[in-house]
Formats: structure tokens, sequence, C-alpha cells
């Protein structure tokens, strides 16, 4: 009994070290992806003298075809475009073929394929999603607000912009000031309601204050959310087995599936702001508070364009998320605001 007692504590002090081994070599895969991803974005600027863009039509180039034909054809994700600089070419020549129409194609098959470059060891999220899958976003800049517009003010604040590609000289803060992708939590069945993989419906006006404005979403000790968007009620447009969910689609550029914002911190809830019509409560992919999240315990990994990785808490300092956005100039977000804005004339570093 005495030996099996010993043999019993030896094994619950051992547990924990493996499993924080585990995680530790997790977390190291996790940052090796993000500095792959990085790299592959050098790549095409070296080929292309620009980075791709946040949704585009499908293309075989960095200029390819501009407008696509129809609003859908343009919503091509820059993640999709790095797939020839990360050994992928002949899945970027399958998804690309002429008989795929938009990323949100529900009937073809080669959207089914899992890619491990694109997710994290950590988050299990994406074995029991039929779509391809990211824990990579690109970075928004530190605006949530209509992001994929062409023409609105917020766009001079991002690298990754719809429809246009952008260049290295436009980093003017340093590419070592400037955050380039983060880690995110993709949503699961079941789950669809938790703070990290989930996000908040309906939050008016979510740009404005949006420190105040999703705080409510942290409501119960499991952090849940005070209403989840049902992703499973068939009433709305789109539902969980369509990919639409934080990391749902990488070939997808809405800022839902495959951006982030550094207005709030890493870990910091998700919401979406309400649409007019009818279908007020609908996902909003354009406008939201889509931080970066991880399933590292405080914080998450992020990569800025000089290729460095680093690993974010959730302590960053982001000024309390109590002001608006800026068109233009410093960031509002503290330090964190600083780093997603490529251009603000901010001196801040991590």
């Amino acid at each position: 009994m005495v030996v099996i007692a010993i043999i019993g504590v030896l094994i619950a002090l051992l547990l924990p070290a493996v499993q924080a081994a585990r995680e530790a070599a997790r977390r190291m895969q996790c940052s090796n992806n993000l500095k792959q991803l990085t790299l592959s974005l050098h790549g095409y600027h070296d080929i292309h003298d620009a980075f791709p863009a946040k949704m585009s039509g499908k293309m075989r180039g960095a200029w390819g075809n501009r407008s696509g034909s129809g609003s859908e054809n343009c919503d091509w994700s820059a993640h999709l475009h790095l797939l020839p600089f990360i050994e992928l070419g002949t899945k970027y020549d399958e998804i690309t073929a002429s008989s795929v129409t938009y990323p949100r194609d529900r009937t073809t098959t080669r959207f089914n394929t899992r890619l491990g470059a694109f997710l994290c060891p950590s988050d299990g999220g994406g074995n029991s999603i039929e779509y391809m899958t990211t824990n990579y976003m690109i970075c928004l800049s530190d605006v949530m607000y209509d992001s994929e517009s062409s023409s609105n003010d917020f766009i001079k604040r991002s690298v990754f912009v719809r429809k246009d590609w952008r260049g290295m000289n436009f980093i003017s803060d340093g590419t070592s000031n400037t955050l380039a992708f983060s880690e995110a939590v993709m949503g699961t069945n079941g789950n669809y309601s938790m703070v990290k993989g989930g996000v908040q419906r309906g939050i008016a006006n979510a740009n404005e204050n949006p420190g105040i404005k999703c705080n409510p979403a942290i409501v119960a000790p499991g952090g849940e959310l005070t209403s989840p968007y049902d992703f499973t009620d068939e009433s709305y447009k789109y539902n969980l087995a369509n990919g639409n969910r934080r990391g749902g689609r990488l070939h997808d550029g809405s800022a839902l599936t495959t951006g982030f914002s550094a207005s709030t911190p890493p870990n910091f809830p998700s919401c979406f702001s309400k649409q007019g019509g009818s279908k007020e409560e609908d996902p909003q992919w354009k406008w939201g508070v889509y931080p970066a999240n991880s399933q590292h315990s405080g914080g998450a990994n992020v990569a800025l364009f000089d290729g460095s990785v680093r690993f974010v808490p959730d302590t960053v300092d982001f000024n309390g998320g109590t002001l608006t956005e800026s068109k233009t100039g410093p960031s509002n977000f503290g330090v964190w605001g600083a780093m997603g804005s490529p251009c603000g004339a901010e001196s801040e570093s991590l």
C-alpha cells in the first residue's frame, strides 16, 4: 500500500510537468508556423513588390483580376495567395481553378483539406470543421469599423486592404514595430458561445469605446457570452456548418474569418456591431472587434513584419479601450494599438 501510495504521488507530481512540456512544444510549433507565414509574406513581396490584399479577385500574381466578376468573387483572402510560398502551390492551383465560384462555395470538396501550416496544435477546434481552417489572422491595424470597404477612411491605417496591394514603404513606423499576424481560437461545435471561439452579437457601434462595449460579454464564470450568435439556427443566412466563424475558412478574406484588430488585447471578447435591415443580429463580416486569442495561458503569439515572433500577454497596454478609433495619427489604444498601426507615427514597441 505504501509503495502504491508513493507511486501515486510521483505520478501526480510528474503529470503537470509532462503536460507543461507538451504545451511548450505545441507553443513552439505555433510560433514556428507564424514565422513561416511571415516569411511567406516577404517571399510574396519579393516577387510582386507588394503584400497580398486583404480580399481580392482570383489571381495568379500580385495584380491579377482586381475587380472579379461580382463582389463575392473578390473575397479571396491574403492567406490563400501565400500558399505557393509555403510549398502549397498545388493546393493554390486547385483552389483557384475556374470552376470555383467564390470562397463560401458550399459544393466543392477542394476546401475540405486542413493545412497544418495554418493550425496551432494547442487549439483542437478545427478538427470538427469541414472547411480549411486557420488559427492565424492578418492584422487589420487598430480599427474594426468597415474594414472591407475600399473607400473608407479607416483603411488608411492598414497594410491589408480590400482590392489594394500595399508594399513595404507603407510601414513607416518600422517593420519591428508593426503586427503582421496573430493567433485566434476557432469556434467549435457545441462551444460557439465561449468567449475565445465565439462572438458577442449585436453590440451597437462597437467601434466606439470597444473596451466598454464588448466587456458585457463576460458574465459567467465559464466565460460564456450573454447572447451568443446561434450559428446552428438555420433561419439565419449562414450557419456553423458553412465555416462562418473565427478561422472557419482560411481562403475567405472576411474580417470575421481571417482578420484581427489591435483595438483590444489578446483573449478579450469578440463582438460585432448591429447592422440595418431585418437581420440585425446576423454575423457582421465587416464591423467587429476581433482580437488576438489563443489556448496558451496568459496571452497569444504574434508575428511582426520583420519576421520575429513574440508572445504578448493579456495585460498589454491598450489604454482601456475607452476611446474611439483614430483615422490618422497615433493610435488611441495604447502600446497594443500602436503595434497594430503601420503608419501612425508612434514609437511604442513590445
